[in-house]
């Protein structure tokens, strides 16, 4: 094609709404970016008017502020704070200004506020990144165990890490070590009762991540001795319970379980093959539960049978 040619052909027009609408995709982003930015130095610019306000009514430096200054100014829940403050500021400077108490004051003080989002505190004082970062590692290893707490029970989960290292005051796992976690448990309102698991999940995890010792034995569900069984149904058994993320008092009823399971292994020679296979003894929940089924039905529908003659294994 000659350069003449090329001069002649007619220029490519763009669909006018097509590339108005692209033109102003990045103007909107840009200028939704900068709306959020703009509130949130707002919010910021509130909350420490509330502080100083608190400083001139009371007559003193918040830096001698005790921890019921504190919770009285962040107040219980939204619907108090915003009460104390009509018509003057957001619902969303109570967030900013826990996290002053945090920084300033070294509030932790977590529990009198019933559901307040640890999660975004943590954000703003420590960083997203780190803080996820943690909790994916965490989460992983006690995924890797069996353990997948899912929907509100991974919410609670989190919850407690998350408290765990505020309350430590670092965002960094490695910090968390035996004294600190005896220090959390110290306090029944950084470890309440249906969150006491979790708490001992994470305890389990920062061990296996060579961060803190083993967790204290509880007086609950001691692991009972494992007598005339073959050593790779002991070994199996030993390893669940050291592994695994139940209570002490619930985790102690199974072994005597496992055990009594062992006189069906005798019968199987596909769950001893099973038992003896490297790659079973990384996932054994499922393989467990297959051949713990098919050996109970052979012995309750035919005596003495190999499950795997029943067509069962």
């Amino acid at each position: 094609m000659s350069t003449s040619q090329i001069s002649e052909r007619r220029p490519i027009r763009a669909n006018p709404r097509t590339s108005t609408a692209r033109s102003r995709r990045p103007v909107a982003m840009a200028s939704g970016r900068a709306v959020t930015m703009a509130r949130s130095r707002s919010m910021v610019t509130d909350a420490v008017a509330l502080v100083l306000h608190r400083c001139m009514e009371r007559e003193t430096s918040f830096w001698v502020w005790p921890s019921e200054m504190w919770l009285e100014l962040i107040a219980p829940d939204a619907a108090e704070f915003l009460a104390a403050w009509p018509g003057w500021i957001d619902g969303m400077v109570r967030p900013y200004v826990a996290a002053f108490a945090y920084l300033l004051g070294g509030f932790t003080d977590f529990h009198p506020l019933g559901n307040f989002n640890r999660r975004s505190l943590a954000w703003r004082v420590f960083g997203k990144d780190i803080v996820e970062d943690a909790v994916d590692r965490v989460a992983g290893t006690l995924q890797g165990w069996g353990y997948h707490p899912s929907g509100g029970s991974f919410g609670q989960f989190r919850t407690v890490l998350i408290q765990a290292r505020l309350v430590n005051r670092s965002p960094l796992l490695q910090d968390l070590t035996s004294e600190a976690l005896a220090t959390i448990r110290q306090d029944p309102t950084n470890t309440p009762h249906h969150l006491r698991d979790h708490f001992r999940g994470l305890h389990k995890a920062l061990f296996a991540l060579g961060h803190a010792g083993p967790p204290p034995r509880s007086i609950h569900g001691v692991m009972p001795d494992i007598e005339g069984v073959p050593d790779a149904w002991a070994k199996m058994i030993e390893r669940w319970y050291t592994t695994s993320t139940l209570a002490h008092k619930v985790r102690g009823s199974y072994p005597p379980l496992l055990v009594r399971t062992a006189a069906h292994a005798r019968c199987s020679t596909s769950l001893r093959q099973t038992l003896s296979n490297s790659a079973w003894n990384l996932r054994p929940g499922s393989a467990l539960a297959a051949r713990y089924s098919a050996c109970c039905k052979a012995r309750t529908g035919s005596r003495g049978r190999d499950p795997e003659a029943a067509g069962l294994a």
